[in-house]
């Protein structure tokens, strides 16, 4: 009798501890998360199962991503992975928004299902995706614009951007900024989702003021395929060589050179949108998807040259240059760069010099061709030690004239903030005609080529 009662009292004890140990996991996905300031979710404290990925623990979109799992519209992985913070597919958000509204699939022997389905049941316009790449990124104004359409029939709809963050689908920045052209991380896309479900239920969600307020300055201006505002005022002196002038540049971003004086070619930005490729003069090769990537590489860079500490310069240091710069292993390439970061280098640790950089960004719509291709960028920095400033930047090509006339014509402080407007050269890597695909940033491209530099205001 007496064992009877102990094994009724370890039965007991197991079941509450079980039972313990279950609400204490549940708990785990109880908390809020607060993917933009002043915008926090709150959820049930009993509504999730245990996460099948194992890469999303402790991350802001926890709860969302689980539940997602949940309703059925996010899938497990083989890897038991989420990859929240990688960039979402246009086919990814399509095959989760699809299931997430439960749409009856509609079939095509031309593109996929979910991607189909969402064109026949008006979630995008087709011009948004003028090259059908799926595979590519989704950026945050292609985001706006399925989302907004998930709620709101086409007639009603004022501007993406606007009617997105009016709703709550989306915020800015911390400080207001909409950054219609970034990725959309696959977090990201969780979130919205669920947020226009709760919408679709009549829920009102809070709103980004300071992004409304933005969006709203601008609603009513012609977007680029960026989805960035156009302004049509204040034009530069050679506004009809561009394509648009863009509403977040100033006048000097179109004052630079651009003048093909060194070679017999005359693509001006604007001309660059009607680029053909020199095999097939029928072919238009201008993708707005492939110059993303031109943008992507010079960013990427760009921010590698700027951040400079002499006390760290190596061979580690020379690596990502020269993958970028010489992406298919010439041996002759190779030996050349090693020369050239080689001899920077060595200057640099005799310079003792340090720079770190700021805000780096390449332009995708002004890109023009005097010989070999180039991207106008702009980018901040700060030195805050050396005694040469011709040795601040890795320069291919030191002993150029240009190069020493420019370190000549200007004087760099130390732990003062810059500006700059330059034009980085781009180069074709293949014989297929000029494909953007196959460019890559060019030996000799200089970070201060034509550059503006002026004080940070």
């Amino acid at each position: 009798m007496k064992q009877t009662r102990l094994i009724k009292k370890i039965w007991s004890v197991t079941i509450l501890s079980t039972l313990i140990a279950t609400l204490l996991g549940h708990a785990a996905y109880a908390k809020s998360i607060t993917p933009n300031p002043g915008n926090t979710v709150e959820f049930s404290l009993f509504s999730s199962q245990a996460s099948p990925f194992k890469d999303i623990k402790g991350h802001w979109a926890e709860s969302v991503i689980v539940q997602g799992y949940e309703k059925g519209y996010i899938d497990a992985s083989s890897t038991n992975r989420f990859k929240p913070d990688d960039a979402v597919t246009r086919k990814q958000f399509f095959t989760m928004l699809v299931k997430a509204l439960e749409l009856p699939l509609i079939e095509s022997f031309e593109e996929n299902v979910y991607v189909h389905t969402a064109k026949m049941e008006g979630l995008f316009q087709e011009e948004m995706f003028p090259y059908s790449n799926w595979e590519e990124p989704l950026r945050k104004h292609q985001l706006a614009h399925i989302s907004v359409r998930a709620l709101v029939s086409r007639k009603n709809i004022q501007d993406d951007m606007y009617d997105a963050i009016s709703l709550g689908l989306i915020s800015g920045t911390s400080n207001g900024k909409l950054e219609p052209a970034v990725k959309t991380t696959r977090a990201q896309a969780a979130v919205v989702i669920d947020r226009i479900l709760r919408v679709k239920q009549g829920e009102k969600l809070p709103v980004d003021q300071k992004a409304l307020k933005a969006a709203d300055k601008v609603k009513l201006n012609k977007k680029d395929p960026w989805g960035r505002a156009i302004r049509t005022t204040n034009l530069p002196k050679k506004a009809k060589d561009f394509p648009y002038i863009l509403e977040e540049w100033p006048n000097e971003m179109y004052e630079l050179n651009h003048s093909f004086k060194s070679y017999h070619t005359n693509i001006t930005p604007a001309a660059f949108t009607d680029l053909r490729s020199y095999a097939n003069q029928d072919y238009v090769v201008y993708n707005t998807d492939h110059l993303v990537e031109w943008v992507e590489l010079a960013e990427t860079y760009i921010s590698h040259l700027i951040n400079v500490d002499y006390t760290k310069l190596d061979k580690n240091w020379m690596k990502p240059i020269k993958e970028t710069v010489n992406p298919r292993n010439s041996d002759h390439m190779d030996r050349q760069l090693n020369d050239t970061l080689g001899t920077y280098i060595t200057a640099a640790k005799k310079n003792k010099t340090k720079v770190t950089g700021g805000i780096v960004k390449a332009e995708p719509s002004i890109v023009f061709v005097d010989g070999q291709s180039y991207m106008r960028i702009y980018f901040t920095f700060k030195a805050t030690s050396f005694s040469d400033q011709s040795h601040l930047f890795y320069d291919p090509s030191p002993k150029f004239g240009t190069h020493l006339a420019l370190f000549k014509s200007i004087t760099i402080k130390k732990n003062v903030e810059y500006e700059v407007f330059a034009n980085l050269g781009f180069v074709n890597t293949s014989n297929n005609g000029g494909l953007l695909t196959d460019n890559t940033i060019s030996f000799s491209a200089f970070l201060l080529n034509d550059a503006i530099i002026r004080e940070k205001k």
